[in-house]
């Protein structure tokens, strides 16, 4: 399977405040930050959790011209393609995929500008 990366996505880093007990009993205000990266692709219409490593998967293929899954899998490990792949962050070229490539290619097609494609998807009004 050829794999592709998104033409538009953007990368956030997103600070998650968590209750901890043991910061509370150690004198601290009992909440501790904990720093998330998430990937924001119009084509999915949702955020996905990603870590550095999964970027440099990313970064590792181009949009145009795409590498085998197997390629991918001997350099970053196969559970760590497979992921992406699952996500949406890598766009195969099996019929599964046929609803994303075609997203990506609507996106392509009409030339946004990326942050404005992400502010477009998620900026929308969700769950109500």
């Amino acid at each position: 399977m050829q794999l592709k990366r998104p033409r538009i996505f953007l990368v956030q880093s997103r600070e998650r405040p968590e209750f901890s007990l043991d910061a509370l009993l150690a004198g601290g205000s009992g909440v501790e930050m904990h720093n998330e990266w998430l990937a924001l692709a119009p084509h999915l219409g949702c955020e996905v959790k990603v870590d550095l490593e999964d970027l440099a998967v990313i970064a590792a293929v181009d949009s145009g011209v795409g590498l085998s899954q197997a390629q991918l899998a001997a350099r970053f490990g196969g559970e760590r393609v497979d992921r992406l792949v699952a996500a949406g962050l890598l766009i195969g070229d099996h019929p599964e995929h046929a609803h994303l490539r075609e997203r990506e290619q609507r996106l392509a097609e009409t030339a946004w500008w990326a942050p404005a494609a992400v502010a477009h998807s998620f900026g929308r009004w969700q769950g109500v």
